[in-house]
């Protein structure tokens, strides 16, 4: 298994945690942004075009994710294709229908494939986690997690985590 179990709380979150080094990324964008995408080597947290959803870098993890269709193409204009790709840039967290940066993502043998094989993938993951869990990547929020773990009520726990993530 490439999720290791950080804890568990009373409101139904499950936190794992995970090497960016084991997993691999979709995103989904249109055939004419996946180009500029490749040639700058990076997604871009402040792209040159309009961004859609939340002020962040989205993808979808190969390992865990899922393809919530409203979530990742239903908002492109244009023929969409699913750009794959590795990176030594730590998320910020990861949920099955996403994974948040709040910075550039270096972006590591891209490739763009179909939009198909990109939702392929993500219907033949290895593993899988509930809607509401979440996946941690960065040394220093598993500490948070494990820290609030050990000292507060899960409800706390939870509360504390997803506000101090400012997403909005």
């Amino acid at each position: 298994m490439k999720l290791k179990l950080i804890g568990k709380d009373n409101s139904n979150y499950t936190f794992y945690e995970m090497s960016v080094k084991d997993d691999s990324f979709v995103h989904f964008t249109t055939k004419e942004r996946a180009k500029e995408i490749l040639e700058k080597g990076k997604l871009l947290m402040d792209p040159p075009y309009e961004k859609f959803g939340i002020d962040a870098v989205n993808a979808v993890s190969t390992t865990y994710g899922s393809f919530v269709p409203t979530v990742t193409v239903t908002h492109l204009k244009g023929q969409a294709v699913s750009l794959i790709f590795k990176t030594n840039t730590e998320p910020d967290y990861g949920v099955a229908e996403e994974v948040i940066w709040k910075t550039d993502v270096n972006l590591i043998d891209p490739k763009i494939v179909s939009k198909e094989k990109g939702i392929s993938l993500l219907k033949g993951t290895s593993e899988k986690i509930d809607d509401q869990d979440q996946v941690l990547y960065k040394k220093s929020e598993i500490k948070k997690i494990e820290d609030h773990l050990k000292k507060k009520t899960a409800k706390n726990v939870v509360n504390a985590y997803i506000k101090n993530r400012n997403l909005t």
